[in-house]
């Protein structure tokens, strides 16, 4: 009886996965992300992530806000780090995405190849569409 209890709570948690082809509003945001990082635009980059805070009225539901300190702080701490994966990259190529359906709310995973010479970083970018806008929950 465990072992379906388990089952079911997982099918519960993620009920849909598959590879998809990334769209062009999907790529669209993480150019426009990546354009904006690496200006070090962090006030801009934030157009581009959803609020993921404790705010249960705003989670998921709308881009951070810049002139809040605290949320700007977080887009310029997740631009950082994607800026340093651009820094260090020749190029990076979109590979696939797959799209997963978590809690009642669909995201959408974006396998992002960074290379430099022949070596190659695989990253995956989580995103959640707001409004018909695709904005980046986070990099998994």
């Amino acid at each position: 009886m465990k072992k379906i209890m388990s089952f079911m709570i997982i099918i519960s948690f993620v009920t849909f996965a598959q590879n998809t082809q990334i769209d062009s509003s999907l790529s669209g945001s993480l150019e426009g992300f990546f354009t904006a990082v690496q200006k070090a635009d962090y006030k801009n980059s934030a157009e581009y992530i959803v609020y993921s805070g404790n705010d249960e009225s705003r989670k998921y539901l709308e881009k951070l806000n810049s002139d809040n300190a605290g949320e700007l702080q977080s887009a310029e701490r997740i631009g950082k780090k994607v800026k340093a994966y651009l820094d260090i990259s020749d190029s990076y190529e979109f590979i696939g995405s797959k799209v997963v359906t978590e809690n009642e709310r669909t995201f959408v995973f974006v396998n992002t190849a960074f290379k430099s010479g022949k070596q190659s970083l695989n990253i995956e970018f989580k995103f959640v569409d707001v409004q018909g806008k695709y904005l980046l929950v986070g990099i998994e």
